[in-house]
């Protein structure tokens, strides 16, 4: 049982790092199994076929989101924001989910429709996390009255393009300081555009 463990684990890991790198349709059974010098009948033992690498991933980064991106109610509005983008960049800089947000991002564009659904749901979670947000701050009344679907998509936009940047920084091993600053910078910002 033990080796079952060790091997799906090792499996899974090099599952998501190949698929971070070169995307679904750029992977192989064969080159899987070369990476965790396994057989090729020893993957099948764990997964059906290549295409259940896909619900191996969105199982991942849905369980991930579930757990994690829980908001805490705060009565001051802006400390509120603010730790709750916190609490996103605590999942960011996970290596591991780094790597599955690239894999989502990337086959959010496949041009296989079947594919490309299955990674947008994951994308889902994040506006639905910013929904929570705004719904929150709107019904302590601690912004303006604005369309929230607007401030929603603004806020959305913004964090998930910084994020994206610190993604691929922190990918290349590179100093990510000053996309965090940027992202506190636009907290600030955007803060001051909505507060009562």
């Amino acid at each position: 049982m033990r080796n079952y463990i060790i091997t799906k684990n090792k499996l899974i890991i090099n599952i998501i790092d190949l698929m971070s790198k070169y995307g679904y349709n750029g992977i192989s059974i064969r080159k899987i199994t070369k990476k965790t010098n396994i057989k090729e009948s020893t993957f099948y033992y764990y997964f059906k076929n290549k295409k259940s690498l896909l619900d191996l991933i969105i199982n991942i980064a849905n369980d991930v989101l579930q757990q994690k991106l829980v908001l805490k109610e705060n009565k001051n509005g802006y400390l509120f924001l603010q730790n709750s983008i916190i609490t996103l960049m605590k999942i960011f800089n996970d290596l591991n989910f780094l790597k599955i947000w690239r894999i989502i991002n990337i086959e959010s564009f496949n041009s296989d429709i079947f594919i490309k659904n299955k990674f947008i749901t994951s994308k889902l979670y994040f506006k639905k996390y910013f929904k929570n947000i705004i719904l929150i701050l709107q019904s302590n009344n601690l912004i303006k009255n604005i369309d929230s679907e607007i401030i929603i998509e603004d806020l959305y936009n913004n964090i998930i393009a910084l994020l994206n940047e610190f993604m691929e920084l922190k990918l290349d091993e590179k100093n990510t300081i000053y996309i965090e600053e940027k992202l506190f910078q636009f907290i600030n910002y955007f803060w001051n555009k909505i507060k009562k």
